[in-house]
C-alpha cells in the first residue's frame, strides 16, 4: 500500500494540472518507488488524463538542461525527437489524451497539504493572540 504522503502529493499535482485526483494512484506508487530507489530528483514521468504512466523521462546535466523521454519509450511511440516538449505532442496524438510531465521532486519533496494547513493554522493562532 502506498504511503499517504505520496498519495496526497500525487493527488495535488494532478488536481493542479486540471485532472481528476482520483486518478493519482499510479503516480503515487511511482513516486514512492522513485524515492526508495534514490532516483534523480529531475527524473520524471509523463502521466495521461486517466492517470496512466506513459513514459519515463530524464534530465541532462549539461550546461543547457533539458528533459527527454527514455530511448526505449521513444522507440515504442516512434517519436521524431524525444525532448519532452516534442514528445508530449506526439504521444498525445497517439493515445488521444492530454499529458503532464511530473518530476520526482514534485511528488517526493516538501510538506504535505495537511502539514501546510497545520502550519498556516498555527500562524493564524499566534497572530490572533
Amino acid at each position: 500500500m502506498t504511503h499517504p504522503y505520496f498519495t496526497e502529493r500525487a493527488r495535488d499535482v494532478i488536481a493542479r494540472a486540471g485532472g481528476n485526483p482520483d486518478n493519482a494512484e499510479a503516480l503515487a506508487t511511482w513516486a514512492e518507488q522513485a524515492k526508495a530507489e534514490g532516483k534523480d530528483r529531475n527524473a520524471g514521468v509523463l502521466v495521461s488524463q486517466d492517470g496512466a504512466l506513459v513514459a519515463e523521462t530524464f534530465q541532462t546535466q549539461d550546461e543547457i538542461r533539458a528533459s527527454y523521454v527514455t530511448a526505449d519509450e521513444a522507440r515504442q511511440y516512434s517519436l521524431q525527437g524525444n525532448e519532452v516538449g516534442l514528445a508530449i505532442g506526439q504521444i498525445q496524438r497517439q493515445i488521444g489524451q492530454r499529458l503532464i510531465h511530473v518530476k520526482v521532486w514534485a511528488v517526493t519533496e516538501g510538506a504535505s497539504k495537511k502539514a501546510r494547513r497545520a502550519a498556516d493554522e498555527a500562524r493564524v493562532q499566534r497572530a490572533t493572540r
